[in-house]
């Protein structure tokens, strides 16, 4: 009996050790499964936060090649025809200096809009086109140098009832006795007129070479005695004639305008400079104004529609895919299904246009796009209040055609219009005490860039264009990092009360308030002002209030 006894007591020893093994296996298996817990949970937020991160670059992808694919747009579109035009001005100012055409060619530069039609010719440097006018008129270019392969009488055929013939002759009518000789008797065959400047053409030999031939039609042509890179004074001529042409309308590409404006800024930043503001700031309205005349383009009123939505553009499209399977399968059901579509359309494209110009009668003394073509839609309809000047009639009942003596009396008249007059005070007040202000020590506060934002906001935007040919419409859609450019140069000015230069460059309109042949004393003067200067102004108000 107590040996069975003693072997139960071995067994449950061993009973006992056996289940401290298993709870210390079991204990460290907790341990085990507690450190793969929180190396689970590290691994999780690891793999969240490089999911966060792909997702981060995926998006900054994304932006990048929407940047690249902006400024690969941007230079295709913009810098490369804009270099382009600027390579092409100056080949044609750096021409040879022996007066010679090396490129053995004519160019004809014509208004966008007219109706122009270019007159076959084989012959080397000369240049013919008609131009549809009330009475259709002909211009030729020339360029006759003396080893030219053609003479005078191959150029008759092109000659018709109502002509001109401009070019460089090569041959001074006073001068050159057997030239000219030949030359007019050339004009007398096909009964042209010469009509020569008043002044010499040729740099080189102080000679009268360019002029004109007329038929049937009078003109005026004058030098113009400017700075200039050829070896030949330009012509202006002007010619009496109604040309017909379609009333054009112009919409500029504001979003093009703000991305390059916003793209400049680091160029800006570089050249800014409030020490030299003058130059600085001619530089910057320059840019200015270049850049709103190549972001704007020029269309047919008569052309103009509005701009249909997509859905039911796309609709209007299925319709007419939906016609042509109809006439293609000769289909009686595709037909009539067809002419129910085609009412529906019509009916939502009427409401469509309706809705369009009840919104443009509301908008219409806005400053959106909408009310742009609104009014130049229908201002050809509305009678001018006031027209333009065409003489002047000075004090001695003389008529005045020149346009320099115009401006002249014009501008005579205006000074001892707007001159200031001298008031006598008869009881000055001599004795009253200086007035002591409390804060003449203190310096004017500087303008803040939120308040020049203020200001900016408040202004109305309107079209109309300043002395440099800019709009402060042009303020919606510059870039913001502009204006603190701009803040520089205005507390530069209210600090050491200078202004630039520009600033006082002012275009004045003179219209006539009833005749068109008037005195200056029947005119009505427009001043155009900067319009940076005006934001200036309104700027200095504010900060006087404060």
């Amino acid at each position: 009996m107590m040996n069975k006894l003693d072997d139960l007591i071995e067994k449950i020893k061993e009973v006992k050790e056996h289940l401290a093994t298993l709870a210390t296996n079991n204990e460290k298996f907790e341990r085990f499964m507690q450190d793969k817990i929180q190396h689970d949970e590290l691994t999780k937020q690891q793999i969240d936060s490089l999911l966060n991160n792909d997702n981060a670059f995926k998006k900054d992808l994304v932006h990048h090649s929407l940047l690249i694919e902006r400024h690969e747009n941007m230079f295709i579109k913009l810098l490369i025809p804009m270099f382009e035009d600027l390579f092409t001005l100056i080949a044609g100012q750096n021409q040879d200096k022996r007066g010679e055409n090396r490129n053995e060619g004519v160019l004809v530069l014509v208004k966008h809009g007219s109706h122009v039609n270019r007159v076959d010719c084989k012959l080397p440097n000369i240049c013919a086109i008609d131009i549809k006018a009330e009475d259709e008129l002909r211009i030729l270019g020339i360029y006759a140098f003396d080893s030219r392969s053609w003479s005078w009488d191959n150029i008759s055929p092109l000659i018709s009832n109502r002509c001109v013939v401009y070019g460089d002759f090569h041959v001074d009518l006073e001068h050159d006795t057997n030239k000219a000789e030949i030359l007019l008797n050339w004009a007398d065959e096909n009964s042209l007129a010469p009509y020569t400047p008043n002044l010499p053409t040729s740099l080189r030999s102080n000679r009268i070479i360019d002029y004109a031939f007329a038929r049937g039609i009078n003109l005026d042509i004058q030098t113009h005695a400017s700075n200039t890179t050829s070896d030949h004074f330009p012509i202006l001529s002007v010619i009496s004639t109604n040309i017909k042409q379609n009333v054009l309308g112009t919409i500029v590409h504001w979003k093009v305008f703000a991305l390059f404006s916003e793209y400049a800024y680091a160029f800006w930043e570089k050249r800014w400079n409030v020490r030299n503001m003058d130059v600085t700031y001619d530089e910057y309205i320059k840019f200015l104004s270049l850049l709103t005349a190549r972001c704007t383009i020029t269309f047919p009123l008569d052309r103009y529609r509005v701009a249909i939505p997509t859905e039911l553009r796309s609709f209007m499209s299925y319709v007419r895919a939906l016609s042509f399977r109809a006439l293609r399968t000769k289909s009686s059901e595709l037909k009539v299904e067809m002419r129910c579509l085609r009412k529906i359309a019509k009916l939502e494209l009427k409401s469509f246009l309706s809705r369009q110009l009840s919104l443009a009668l509301r908008l219409r003394n806005t400053s959106s796009p909408i009310s742009v073509s609104f009014w130049s839609r229908t201002k050809r309809f509305l009678k001018p209040s006031s027209s333009t000047i065409h003489v002047f009639v000075d004090s001695a009942e003389q008529i005045i055609r020149e346009p320099d003596k115009m401006c002249e009396l014009a501008a005579d008249f205006y000074e001892d219009f707007f001159k200031k007059q001298e008031v006598v005070r008869p009881h000055p007040y001599t004795d009253s005490p200086l007035i002591e202000f409390d804060n003449k020590d203190e310096n004017i506060p500087e303008v803040t860039l939120n308040e020049l934002v203020e200001t900016i906001h408040a202004k109305r935007k309107k079209q109309s264009l300043d002395a440099h040919g800019i709009s402060n419409f042009m303020f919606n859609f510059l870039a913001p990092s502009d204006w603190f450019l701009l803040l520089q140069l205005y507390n530069q000015s209210f600090q050491k009360a200078t202004l630039p230069v520009a600033w006082k460059d002012t275009c004045m309109i003179l219209l006539a308030k009833k005749k068109s042949i008037c005195s200056p004393a029947e005119t009505r003067p427009i001043s155009l002002l900067d319009i940076f200067q005006k934001v200036g102004n309104f700027s200095s108000r504010a900060s006087k209030m404060c």
